[in-house]
């Protein structure tokens, strides 16, 4: 096997089991940090692992970014999407802090193969610190994949009858009228019909309400 393909094995070895100094020594051996493998995820896609605990996934994030790793390098990632994607999703806030100040700003529109953004990532797994973190960096709070005619990411948030969450998008100007999949807005979804939590719902439904008000709908 050529040096250079035991280098990049190497790499990925490294990065899988979270070890700072393995990547160095792989980079020093040749490794390419930005090369993608067989299903388009570069080292810091991989990097961002939910069986590494945070702090470590922070300190392997950091030691790829002052090698040089690039999250425009990664495309739209694996089926989870990017580093940022991910961090977002498992609510790596130090990690996607890193990549946010870094080049992550280039993944805020992109939309992994579930038809997430960042930011759906984060709320549809109720991360609230990556969704602040997010939306202080200028990530779409409307932001929806018409290819796959999802919802956008108050969408989600109303449909999983999250009123800590629909409060926080709507302070952020998310619009309570924007449809989502199959046409249905946020409002719709905020609907008694379906509803196992009365109380809930009613609340969602009055903010929603207040929202649409506000902008004249």
């Amino acid at each position: 096997m050529p040096r250079t393909h035991e280098a990049q094995d190497a790499l990925f070895r490294a990065v899988e089991s979270g070890d700072p100094i393995a990547v160095e020594a792989a980079v020093r051996a040749g490794a390419s940090l930005n090369e993608r493998g067989l299903s388009g995820e570069t080292a810091l896609t991989y990097a961002v692992n939910s069986e590494l605990a945070p702090e470590a996934c922070a300190s392997l994030v950091r030691t790829l970014l002052a090698l040089g790793a690039q999250v425009k390098a990664e495309g739209t990632g694996g089926p989870l999407g990017t580093s940022v994607h991910k961090a977002s999703r498992f609510g790596y806030v130090e990690a996607l802090s890193l990549l946010l100040r870094a080049d992550g700003a280039a993944a805020l529109s992109k939309f992994n193969d579930l038809g997430h953004d960042p930011l759906i990532s984060a709320v549809v797994e109720n991360k609230e610190a990556c969704v602040l973190v997010l939306l202080d960096a200028g990530s779409p709070v409307d932001g929806r994949d018409e290819s796959s005619n999802s919802h956008a990411a108050l969408g989600y948030a109303v449909q999983s009858r999250n009123a800590t969450m629909t409060e926080l998008l709507l302070r952020h100007g998310a619009n309570p009228s924007a449809p989502g999949w199959m046409g249905l807005t946020p409002i719709q979804l905020a609907m008694p019909d379906g509803c196992d939590d009365a109380d809930t719902c009613e609340k969602i439904r009055a903010m929603l309400r207040r929202a649409q008000e506000g902008r004249g709908q």
